[in-house]
């Protein structure tokens, strides 16, 4: 399998097969599944289809990867938001959660992504895989970190929901203090001004360019 794939291919191919590690971990930890795992594996679902969906060109191959795809995804979110409601506590969410299911239907998603990255690594150049890779990080460090199984996730009105989706799971995050388990680009050390190096007794208002803190 490993030869039909270009480096770009392959590098894509290992870093989703990472994330979907990562979220079989923290799945089916010891001590039971956690927050962690449903936004791990929230954040990939979301990832997957604002980069690769958009990414495949029109044909048969694509449609029939696509398709196979979202038919386990829905499955994966609906497992998800169950769990999700469960872990915090929801009292009408429904008991008897199976877990065996959703490993089961990760498995599944496995197999459709590889056959996405396939159809992609076959019809695109090396720059436009390099260009989907990086646009699958960026996705999954900008987006989603909730399941989000109702709505319409392809075509035109995919990019809106997206940027809707991961604009709400921010607030919400916020608001419930809840972590968000990825990896995340870190922000720039903010550079204090020269009033805040007054108050802090380190500076003085008339300095033209207070030094970095």
């Amino acid at each position: 399998m490993d030869q039909l794939l270009s480096i770009e291919g392959l590098e894509l191919r290992a870093l989703v097969e990472d994330h979907h590690e990562s979220a079989r971990s923290h799945l089916t930890a010891p001590a039971g599944p956690t927050l962690s795992g449903v936004v791990w594996l929230s954040a990939h679902l979301s990832a997957i289809e604002h980069a690769i969906y958009h990414a495949l060109p029109p044909g048969a191959a694509s449609q029939t990867a696509v398709h196979a795809d979202q038919k386990i995804a829905r499955k994966l979110k609906r497992g998800l938001r169950l769990l999700e409601r469960q872990l915090t506590g929801d009292s009408t969410a429904p008991t008897g959660f199976a877990g065996t299911t959703l490993m089961t239907a990760l498995d599944a998603h496995a197999g459709t992504e590889l056959s996405m990255i396939e159809v992609l690594d076959r019809s695109l150049t090396p720059d436009q895989m390099r260009t989907v890779l990086g646009r699958y990080r960026d996705a999954l460090q900008h987006g989603p970190t909730r399941p989000h199984p109702h709505g319409r996730h392809t075509g035109a009105v995919e990019p809106f929901m997206f940027a809707l989706n991961s604009a709400s799971d921010r607030i919400m995050d916020a608001l419930d203090s809840r972590p968000s388990p990825l990896p995340r680009t870190p922000k720039a050390p903010r550079r204090l001004g020269k009033w805040s190096l007054y108050v802090l007794g380190v500076g003085s208002p008339n300095t033209d360019r207070p030094p970095r803190s």
